[in-house]
């Protein structure tokens, strides 16, 4: 199960590798919008945090904190839209479902 979740993880970086430099970003345009921007704090698994910390970019999110919280635990602090943030959550969730 993490070999598919890390395989998942690595093709959405490559993915996002191929994006031209040149072409607008969602990211520009939630900077100009920085009073919609909320923090969400979570208790997760290590392998959670770190599929988290991978996509973030991808859903024009931002890791503020990240701390280890016992065991296989870590809170973790990401800032971004409530829409991006609720995307970025449910796709670390099915991803781990799988």
């Amino acid at each position: 199960m993490k070999a598919k979740i890390l395989l998942l993880s690595l093709a959405t970086l490559l993915l996002g590798a191929c994006q031209s430099e040149n072409e607008p970003t969602e990211a520009f345009n939630l900077l100009l919008k920085s009073e919609s921007m909320e923090e969400r704090n979570e208790f997760v698994t290590n392998t959670t945090a770190a599929m988290i910390q991978i996509n973030a970019p991808r859903y024009n999110c931002e890791i503020v904190e990240t701390a280890l919280a016992g065991g296989d635990g870590v809170r973790i602090c990401v800032k971004g839209a409530k829409e991006d943030l609720d995307a970025l959550f449910d796709y670390v969730n099915e991803a781990g479902k799988e």
